[in-house]
């Protein structure tokens, strides 16, 4: 029967046993990250004695907070078939990118499975047990305006600069890089806006 574990196959182990077996640890590169950026992924094995099993086109899904429940938002990208089940091995670690969504909290979650088979896709009808884990959350922000901090804060967006004035003196060199001139007595700092500044030489 499939739902037996074999002394051939799988160990026999208690429940609390399996449960240690499947909570692999997943875990991000950053607990916050801005909208766009790309993040790593990490799954490590912790298990010294036993392959656990991943899924094969995606490893993990994304979970948006909503409303105080965590909803599956999907992997990195659309599979068109599965595929066999992914074995990691004790102490393996697979290591992955991701691309921080909108803004709001957010974690991955990874399917795990105990006892699969090598020929068949991560389903609990082939394998022991399957169960998901998720990482620890973590924040995405919407990107920086830098022109809305610049206005905001009392500069003046220059679209023709070659980056950020400082201390009323515009920067020398020939690229074009919109930025911001906070006056003769403040500097622009990224992601606050003008600040006052001891300007009595250019910076």
């Amino acid at each position: 029967m499939r739902n037996r574990i074999s002394s051939r196959r799988t160990p026999l182990i208690s429940a609390p046993l399996l449960a240690l077996v499947l909570a692999g640890c997943p875990m991000t590169d950053a607990l916050e990250y801005t909208s766009g950026d790309e993040g790593t992924a990490t799954f490590e094995n912790l298990w010294r004695d036993y392959t656990i099993w991943l899924g094969r086109c995606t490893t993990f899904v994304q979970e948006e907070l909503v409303e105080g429940e965590w909803v599956d938002r999907g992997g990195e990208f659309d599979c068109f078939w599965e595929g066999f089940a992914r074995p990691i091995a004790p102490k393996e670690k697979l290591v992955e990118p991701f691309i921080a969504r909108e803004s709001g909290r957010w974690r991955l979650a990874y399917d795990v499975g105990f006892g699969c088979s090598a020929n068949a896709p991560l389903t609990p009808t082939d394998c022991v047990a399957v169960r998901r884990v998720p990482s620890l959350p973590f924040d995405v922000d919407d990107p920086i305006d830098d022109e809305g901090l610049c206005f905001e804060t009392g500069g003046t967006w220059d679209p023709t600069s070659c980056g950020h004035w400082q201390c009323d003196h515009p920067p020398i060199c020939a690229a074009i890089i919109p930025g911001c001139s906070c006056g003769p007595s403040a500097l622009f700092v990224d992601g606050i806006g003008c600040l006052p500044a001891p300007c009595g030489v250019p910076q």
